[in-house]
């Protein structure tokens, strides 16, 4: 009698690279599916700048929900570098529909929280968008990549929580 031990298949290097990017997407989906109603709002805006700014942001909100949905399905199905790059070109189309608030408001630079998620969002999301994309591309470090497209949505969740805390000790 022969006593063999079955063996367990080890974990595929990518099972939880695919579970944050299937739960990264699914976030973000949802956030994007939630803003829909905002795509038909008017803001009553007078400026041609600021009507620019305002269907810049439209057609950021209308694109977001099918890059977020498509991350989603790419991340379900197992093509995580194709997951990555749609999150990434979610970022990059955030990043222009910002722009025209460049013009509007000017720089924004400031020393608190609000300033350093503004400097993020002007200065280092397109080069962490671009890196997640470089990284996808050549099939490497692809933990690296989600990483790099889970921030935005990170310091998103960051700031809901500052705010719930601020609300909670000190009300409205």
């Amino acid at each position: 009698m022969t006593i063999t031990a079955q063996a367990t298949p080890a974990p595929t290097p990518g099972r939880y690279v695919r579970l944050a990017l299937i739960v990264i997407s699914a976030i973000d989906a949802a956030g994007a599916l939630t803003h829909i109603p905002a795509i038909f709002y008017d803001y009553g805006h007078q400026t041609a700048l600021l009507k620019f700014a305002q269907a810049l942001t439209s057609v950021e909100i209308v694109l977001a929900i099918p890059l977020t949905l498509a991350a989603l399905y790419f991340a379900a199905s197992g093509q995580l570098t194709r997951a990555i790059v749609a999150l990434a070109i979610r970022m990059l189309v955030s990043w222009a529909a910002d722009l025209p608030s460049i013009a509007i408001h000017g720089w924004e630079l400031s020393a608190d929280y609000a300033g350093a998620h503004i400097a993020a969002q002007r200065f280092a999301a397109p080069i962490v968008a671009l890196a997640a994309i470089f990284l996808a591309w050549r099939n490497e470090r692809l933990w690296l990549a989600t990483i790099l497209v889970a921030l935005p949505t990170v310091f998103y969740w960051i700031g809901v929580l500052i705010f719930t805390v601020a609300i909670m000790i000190y009300g409205f």
